[in-house]
């Protein structure tokens, strides 16, 4: 038995290939050096420097203070502390590598506008002297965040961080109270690092809603200003090319006077025209309402011998003197009287009478008062009502001196 031949069981092996050797690199001095061409070399002058550092610009701020560039860094490196829990040591290195990148003005302690004090303190010392011109009446600083660049750029980033207010924890927080609260933060870590207290005068003062809202509305108010005369300033310049056709359209004057006058009719005088309304002095009386008729029918009918009594009395007419009745007390009345319903006369009010004379207690019938007690001539004796009034005072005032 012959065992089967290896070579044709096996797969072909690919022939063997020489290494190629590695790429060297070219010697410097050996390489050729091609210069391209004027016209190539002039549009590569002329060309933006794109791969420039931005750093090493020049940016200028809206107070038109150059190196605002720093300011605005150094603002956005304070915002990124929000991130985490408390500042870290690459963060404060970070930190104090921006504010030596200030410019000597940022760099320079804060100044502090003047506050009017209506007295001096007397005696007090120089830390007392000063705090108020640091801190404002009442609890709490008020300074206002354009005070120093970099706090007004930390509260310009706040702005656009938090553009309205929002809900935390199912609790609405309102807009300036969210970016109150992140600068708070900021400043609560930033003055709770001592390497930043001590290596750096970075100064984040104490700023409230009222001076938050004041700053920022005089911001935006600045901004629409600014917008507003450069449109202001267009249509003058269109207004000046245009020729002086559009010059005269333009032009503010006065309209021309009519050339003929106005003539006003007058009404008519109708004085004393006027129809008198609603008086019972001018009403004239109601007359009295026919008795009700009885129904006719086909069956006899015995007569009766007395009269049916009325069912309604008519309203005496008003004594000439007597009160008033307004127009609607008339029209009621009328209403009853013609649903035959009893209407009772009207008896004018005379006031409250004496019980001893039975007259109106008036002073014209000889009646008086004085504290509680009453006075009636008819039964004094003769006494007047002067003499009685002078006997109660003089009563009076023993009661109160003893």
């Amino acid at each position: 038995m012959s065992l089967p031949d290896l070579d044709d069981h096996l797969p072909p092996v690919a022939p063997l290939r020489k290494a190629a050797p590695p790429p060297t690199q070219p010697n410097p001095s050996q390489v050729p050096v091609v210069t391209p061409p004027d016209d190539t070399m002039e549009e590569m002058d002329t060309a933006p420097a794109a791969s420039q550092d931005p750093e090493d610009d020049e940016y200028i701020g809206p107070d038109g203070v150059s190196g605002y560039q720093h300011v605005v860094l150094l603002a956005k490196s304070l915002l990124r502390l929000l991130e985490g829990p408390w500042i870290s040591n690459r963060q404060i290195e970070e930190i104090m590598a921006l504010c030596g990148n200030l410019p000597e003005r940022d760099k320079a302690a804060v100044s502090y506008p003047e506050r009017f004090r209506d007295r001096v303190l007397q005696g007090a010392s120089t830390i007392q002297r000063a705090q108020p011109s640091l801190l404002g009446q009442g609890s709490g600083p008020a300074q206002w965040p354009n005070t120093s660049r970099t706090v007004e750029a930390i509260f310009v980033e706040l702005c656009h961080k938090h553009p309205a207010g929002k809900t935390v924890l199912g609790n609405r927080v309102n807009r300036w109270a969210a970016i109150l609260g992140d600068y708070r933060r900021i400043r609560t870590m930033v003055l709770g690092s001592p390497n930043l207290n001590t290596h750096t005068r970075l100064q984040l003062f104490q700023v409230n809603k009222l001076t938050l809202t004041q700053w920022y509305n005089k911001w935006i108010s600045s901004m629409e200003r600014v917008a507003l005369h450069q449109n202001r300033d267009s249509m003058t310049a269109e207004r000046e090319e245009s020729g002086p056709f559009h010059t005269a359209v333009w032009s503010t004057s006065p309209l021309p006077a009519p050339s003929t006058s106005s003539t006003y009719q007058l009404p008519e005088d109708r004085t004393g025209q006027a129809t008198q309304r609603g008086r019972a002095d001018t009403c004239q009386p109601l007359p009295p309402l026919p008795p009700p008729s009885l129904p006719t029918t086909s069956l006899p009918i015995t007569p009766v011998s007395q009269d049916l009594p009325s069912t309604s009395t008519p309203l005496p007419p008003p004594a000439a003197g007597g009160p008033k009745v307004s127009r609607t007390t008339e029209w009621r009345r009328k209403k009853k009287l013609e649903s035959g319903i009893k209407v009772r006369a009207h008896k004018p009010y005379e006031g409250y009478k004496c019980s001893k004379c039975g007259k109106p207690k008036t002073a014209e019938f000889g009646h008086s008062m004085y504290d509680s007690v009453r006075f009636c001539a008819a039964t004094s004796g003769g006494q007047t009502v002067e003499e009685w009034l002078a006997l109660m005072r003089a009563q009076h005032g023993a009661s109160q001196g003893q």
